[in-house]
């Protein structure tokens, strides 16, 4: 079983996914592994996060000072602290000061940069991307596709979800066809009615198969993605890099993209408002992102002295 928990014969062959990784670096795409719960939180390495409904409040922002003040002990701890989210690597950056201090997993585990250097970038296959298009049209559906530095929005595109969309994808651009760009894509992100999603799952794998694997993001919208690349699969790549363990990570989120890297880490906490397979899966629960819940949790394992 891979990090969704789905076997061997499930995924397609490998070629539906191409992963450029710098020598020196290696990336959990497919294939078996077992992950330890791992250690109390006294022996915590890394700390990952989740952004929206987990890290960040709902109006986008955080407590800078406040977090200032706990990254200084976690780094005093030796403990290395990781963005994981869906969304562009370039707006992740834009939230902290300093961002070559930390590691970021953006689009989903699509692309990872460890210590200011892009070390992985898995895209779909050209025809893989130019069927979704297709098939996404044929349902009328709005749509983003995240490829490496930009993202890209169909020209028909209604101009209210662009500019949603532009929060979490700031260097958008609108093309006549996105098919010019299908070697460079990601994943997609589309705005379906929840009533729905049901319907729309069935009706893209009988047409792709699992040529992509639809997952709902933090922020509400569906993410289309390769398969086996997840958040988890990102952030291995990340604690390769850096020599530590999944057992030595402490997880936090709130929606089913969460889901492989809180199964894989040692001490997987949700939040408050998580779903309930998210809080099924962790050991500890803390308070809701609006209440800052990360750094309630990150101080009392890490308080001041």
């Amino acid at each position: 079983m891979d990090a969704l928990g789905r076997s061997a014969e499930s995924r397609r062959p490998g070629e539906l996914v191409r992963c450029v990784v710098r020598p020196g670096y290696r990336v959990l795409v497919t294939g078996s592994r077992a992950f330890s719960r791992g250690p109390r939180p006294g022996a915590i390495r890394l700390v990952a996060v989740d952004m929206d409904g987990t890290f960040l409040r709902s109006d986008g922002t955080y407590d800078k000072c406040r977090f200032s003040r706990v990254h200084e002990r976690l780094r005093a701890g030796a403990v290395r602290f990781a963005v994981v989210s869906g969304n562009q690597d370039v707006q992740l950056r834009s939230f902290f000061d300093d961002p070559q201090e930390f590691a970021f997993v953006s689009d989903n585990g699509a692309m990872v940069v460890v210590d200011g250097t892009e070390v992985c970038g898995a895209r779909m296959g050209a025809a893989v991307v130019d069927e979704v298009v297709s098939f996404l049209e044929e349902w009328a559906l709005p749509y983003i596709a995240s490829g490496p530095g930009r993202a890209f929005a169909p020209a028909a595109a209604p101009t209210s979800f662009v500019s949603r969309m532009r929060r979490f994808y700031p260097l958008l651009e609108t093309l006549e066809s996105v098919g010019d760009v299908s070697d460079q894509i990601f994943k997609f992100a589309l705005s379906i009615p929840p009533e729905e999603t049901s319907r729309f799952r069935r009706a893209l794998h009988r047409r792709v198969g699992d040529a992509v694997i639809p997952v709902t993001s933090g922020h509400g919208e569906l993410d289309l993605g390769c398969p086996g690349v997840t958040k988890a699969s990102g952030l291995d790549v990340v604690l390769r890099a850096w020599g530590v363990g999944w057992g030595e990570v402490a997880a936090f989120g709130d929606s089913a993209n969460d889901l492989p890297m809180l199964r894989a880490a040692g001490v997987p906490v949700a939040m408050a408002g998580a779903t309930d397979p998210v809080k099924a899966a962790c050991l500890v629960t803390t308070e809701a992102n609006d209440d800052d819940g990360v750094l309630n949790q990150l101080e009392r394992w890490f308080p001041e002295t």
